[in-house]
């Protein structure tokens, strides 16, 4: 393929195939999200063109662009309130899907060759880059780029087992995890099992069990966070599944699903996809009980890092060992229809940022507390 050529069939050609595999297996930090089995299976489940920009650089270094086009209507909150753009015909760089080495200015020029050239989108995003990262620092001098403000992407490095890893915090840190397991555990009468999920024909529990539990959580009123039964989420567990990399943990307790946390094993790292717990439950911290007991499978199956994905927690910052800023971009074209999105954007991502400002971090925290309890219906 030529710079900037487009593959729009599922099929892609075997050399540009190995080319990819190969950028893939130079990356520092490969995803998921950009593994070829992976991107094509979640690509014909959502129905989307499946894009491969092939890049070379002045200085002869090559490259490549994964990208979905899908329509999409961009949703940003002011607090919890929604604020969504009109629908945009969209090219979705997945996460880490820039593979290569070749120059910033060659990136950003290819994606806005898809904004301004034949067949062109509305709206490009990109879904979380480095604050750091050159092409990020190209993307600050474009007009017609809003830049969500940056979330701390965090993960662990697991040592060679568990009991290690706990060595590693206060013995009053390990002396509380104990007694508030011994708090959970007693809840339940007829008693609690953690149960590890990894098989192809496990698929359905698993995926009934995480939805009832998702439905329950303030994230099913706020319309995201949710495992749902649709094809995506099955694809996606079949090829784990098929892989042997599949790591569906539940807490179970009075035989009743409890808590879930969803994951897979790819690239020496488990990396934590999902969670949920039933609200009544959350003063036992039955999330926070079952990620150890997910921590600790990962060293015995011997992963070397647990990614927890994107965004802040307080479990993440206790639990993590590094982390970095990221943030998502989102690049608009110069239609009415876009410069209205843009517009959309920027104010609501202005003002919910003042809003925090004026109200500061512990008066945000507790009115963060007080609505999920009312999404949930407390």
């Amino acid at each position: 393929m030529n710079v900037g050529e487009r593959a729009s069939a599922q099929e892609v050609p075997s050399d540009v195939l190995n080319r990819w595999r190969k950028f893939l297996s130079e990356e520092e930090r490969p995803t998921p999200n950009a593994q070829p089995d992976r991107f094509l299976a979640t690509t014909r489940a959502l129905g989307s063109e499946p894009v491969i920009l092939e890049l070379k650089d002045s200085a002869g270094r090559q490259g490549m662009i994964i990208a979905r086009r899908e329509p999409v209507r961009v949703t940003r909150r002011i607090g919890y309130l929604p604020v969504r753009t009109p629908m945009l015909d969209t090219l979705v760089v997945v996460y880490g899907g820039i593979l290569g080495d070749v120059a910033a200015e060659t990136v950003t020029d290819a994606l806005l060759e898809c904004l301004n050239g034949t067949g062109r989108c509305d709206h490009i995003m990109l879904n979380m880059l480095p604050t750091d990262s050159p092409i990020m620092d190209c993307l600050r001098k474009r007009g017609g780029v809003a830049i969500q403000p940056p979330t701390p992407h965090w993960v662990t490095r697991l040592q060679t087992s568990f009991d290690a890893i706990m060595e590693g915090f206060s013995r009053k840190h390990r002396h509380n995890l104990r007694s508030e397991l011994r708090k959970l555990e007693r809840v339940f009468d007829d008693g609690c099992e953690w149960v590890t999920l990894t098989r192809g024909d496990e698929i359905d529990r698993i995926l009934e069990h995480a939805f009832l539990i998702g439905s329950q959580t303030y994230h099913a009123n706020l319309g995201g966070g949710l495992v749902k039964r649709d094809e995506l989420w099955k694809t996606l567990l079949h090829l784990a599944a098929s892989a042997n990399s599949l790591r569906a943990h539940f807490l179970v307790g009075n035989g009743t699903p409890i808590a879930f946390w969803l994951g897979w094993n790819e690239n020496d790292t488990l990396y934590l996809v999902a969670t949920g717990y039933l609200p009544e439950y959350e003063k036992y911290s039955p999330g926070k009980h079952l990620l150890l007991k997910c921590i600790a499978r990962a060293c015995e199956d011997g992963m070397s890092w647990v990614d927890f994905g994107f965004g802040d927690a307080e479990y993440k910052r206790i639990y993590g060992t590094e982390s970095w800023q990221e943030s998502a971009v989102h690049i608009y074209g110069d239609s009415v229809r876009t410069e209205l999105a843009w517009g959309l954007d920027r104010g609501a991502t202005g003002l919910d940022m003042v809003l925090k400002r004026v109200a500061g971090s512990s008066f945000a925290s507790r009115i963060k507390k007080v609505w999920r309890a009312y999404l949930r219906g407390d």
